[in-house]
């Protein structure tokens, strides 16, 4: 056994991950592989520890015998929810778990009730996503944030600390005055497009997914 000093953590953050030194020279990487000592690392007593990466803000999977993390995509628009949860609805129909989604908006995480029996004409249930609120969202970490907005009426909403900003023009059908009829097909128009992008997106996220 190993005396407590070789057994004993330090952490410290490099490029969003943690890190921690721990004693993983016992545990083989992959199934069956017998243990590997992997040598001392400068300044530890030990000499079989390594450096494992724990995921900080970021969750990760083991692929292969490499961690990667796992992308974050935050759909952010202006008005209410109603755009944002149409694209998180459509990328979890593509992508699954293999992303993490979440959205949000500006004004509220309510969404126009005519958007949702839109969505059902795809077999998609609005109701089913959970808008965080814009707040809860800032505390978190997204790899990729998507801000919506129309820019003939309105300004792309701004999200901080992100790299990987995208910008989509989709109009707000539900600040439009015309008759029902119309808005409904307006709110199809910018459904197709909104499953466009989704697609898109996974394409440049997830290019295994896509045949």
């Amino acid at each position: 056994m190993l005396p407590p000093s070789a057994t004993s953590s330090r952490f410290g953050l490099f490029g969003g991950f943690l890190l921690e030194l721990v004693d993983l020279s016992r545990i083989p990487l992959r199934r069956n592989q017998p243990p590997t000592n992997y040598g001392g690392l400068p300044g530890t007593k030990s000499g079989i520890c390594r450096l494992a990466f724990v995921c900080a803000r970021n969750q990760c999977r083991l692929e292969g015998g490499s961690m990667r993390p796992q992308p974050r995509v935050l759909f952010f628009s202006t008005g209410d929810s109603t755009r944002s949860r149409m694209a998180e609805t459509f990328a979890r129909e593509f992508a699954g778990k293999e992303i993490g989604l979440a959205c949000t908006a500006v004004q509220s995480t309510d969404y126009d009730p005519m958007a949702g029996e839109i969505m059902k004409e795809e077999g998609l249930d609005l109701s089913a996503v959970a808008p965080k609120h814009v707040s809860e969202a800032l505390k978190e970490h997204f790899s990729h944030v998507v801000t919506v907005c129309d820019t003939s009426k309105e300004r792309y909403p701004v999200w901080p600390f992100c790299r990987n900003l995208i910008r989509w023009d989709l109009a707000d059908p539900e600040q439009m005055s015309v008759p029902a009829r119309e808005k409904g097909e307006i709110y199809r128009t910018v459904r197709n497009q909104i499953r466009r992008n989704v697609w898109l997106l996974m394409e440049q996220l997830l290019p295994h997914l896509v045949p």
